[in-house]
């Protein structure tokens, strides 16, 4: 009986996806993320580099601010733009989409606050990266859209923090809890 339990709990656990993210010096970069940056992302400022690490692989996170938005673009480490975001507040969604968005999220918790929200532009198989940032860069409501909401909440009687990933129409695409923010450099 324990070796079903446990054979039973191994699929649910290997499922989390667990990603840690921590700020690098630019010369820590790769040099092909850093030649995309230098040649796409003209007039940014406050440009910040990020390893992502996480069960998948490695990311690299690069933040920046162009036009009074926050923005963040992916890439793995050939230099290949993965998506790209920026920061939106509950003003910026469509009402059907955000009225859908709260009723999955209150369907979850009895109780949460929405710690963030983004609105993310993923490339298609075709598409060049150009297209893509042009995309992004304008703001355009494109079918392909993904909203990414950072919600916390009481769920079991503790407080957790869920990362919630919604299509352009406010359809659930995934759920997955956060990390807690590390700490490490802290000291009490």
């Amino acid at each position: 009986m324990l070796i079903l339990m446990i054979l039973w709990s191994l699929p649910a656990s290997a499922q989390l996806k667990t990603e840690r993210e921590h700020r690098i010096k630019r010369s820590y970069c790769p040099d092909p993320v850093l030649k995309f940056v230098e040649d796409h992302f003209d007039a940014v400022q406050r440009v910040k580099f990020y390893r992502e690490t996480d069960s998948s692989g490695t990311r690299f996170p690069v933040k920046f601010k162009k036009a009074r938005l926050h923005y963040t673009a992916v890439f793995d480490g050939e230099g290949q733009l993965l998506n790209i975001r920026f920061r939106i507040r509950e003003v910026d969604l469509p009402r059907e989409v955000y009225s859908s968005v709260l009723q999955r999220i209150g369907g979850k918790f009895a109780r949460f606050r929405i710690r963030s929200m983004e609105q993310e532009y993923t490339p298609a198989p075709d598409e060049a990266p150009e297209s893509l940032i042009r995309n992004a860069f304008q703001n355009l409501l494109l079918p392909s859209i993904t909203y990414r909401i950072m919600v916390g909440g009481r769920l079991n009687g503790q407080y957790e923090e869920y990362v919630f990933l919604f299509d352009s129409e406010g359809r659930l695409k995934d759920a997955h809890p956060a990390l807690p923010a590390n700490r490490d450099h802290v000291l009490y």
